[in-house]
């Protein structure tokens, strides 16, 4: 989900994780190229 730009808050609420931590470190671990991606739209 963090791949096709769906929001940490959401993706934390689907996945059932009281704290946002979880969700942010264990499960989402975004690749070079979807960081650049990401840095683009600033």
């Amino acid at each position: 989900m963090a791949r096709t730009d769906v929001d940490m808050l959401s993706i934390q609420k689907i996945m059932g994780h009281a704290d946002y931590s979880t969700t942010a470190n264990i499960y989402t671990h975004l690749d070079i190229k979807k960081l650049k991606e990401l840095i683009a739209k600033l």
